[in-house]
């Protein structure tokens, strides 16, 4: 008998931190600022999504726009962040004063791909959002066992006309 019997290791993810890749049913989970890590001063918003079955998390991270600037940068944080809300189907009127209670618990349908950055790494991206308003065709995933598109747009790349390729940030 060893040190870890009864684990069932061989089933786990390889990373705690794998998120599955595919199209699947979530709830939004949290809402939250933070400072940056290399930069204090730097803040972002964070959304965090929640495979339905529990099987897994996904964090979605917008660097929040300088309020005191409005060059290219800061206009595409802005609009970075209004592309989630629009997905919420959040009236642009009230966005400013959306709450976090009126966010969290929100079932969507993402989309996500596994991306390679230039130096090799892979990386999980949000691809797409939207409501979700029940359809259950939509398949869950699950992690360790690729989700629901093990090895099909797990290499895809985005790129700068892709509205959800987020990788620059």
């Amino acid at each position: 008998m060893g040190i870890f019997s009864g684990l069932d290791l061989a089933d786990a993810p390889d990373s705690p931190f794998e998120a599955p890749v595919g199209t699947w049913q979530a709830t939004i989970t949290a809402v939250e600022t933070f400072a940056g890590k290399k930069d204090p001063t730097a803040e972002y918003l964070k959304f965090e999504f929640t495979e339905k079955e529990g099987n897994g998390s996904f964090d979605h991270i917008c660097q929040l726009p300088d309020i005191h600037s409005d060059d290219k940068t800061n206009r595409t944080r802005r609009s970075r962040i209004k592309q989630v809300l629009n997905s919420l189907e959040i009236d642009p009127e009230t966005m400013d004063e959306m709450e976090e209670s009126k966010i969290v618990g929100t079932p969507v349908i993402i989309t996500t791909v596994k991306n390679v950055a230039k130096n090799g790494n892979t990386y999980v991206n949000l691809r797409s959002l939207k409501l979700d308003y029940g359809d259950e065709s939509i398949p869950t995933a699950a992690i360790g066992s690729g989700g629901a598109a093990e090895g099909t747009a797990a290499t895809a790349t985005g790129g700068a006309n892709d509205p959800w390729d987020f990788s620059s940030l």
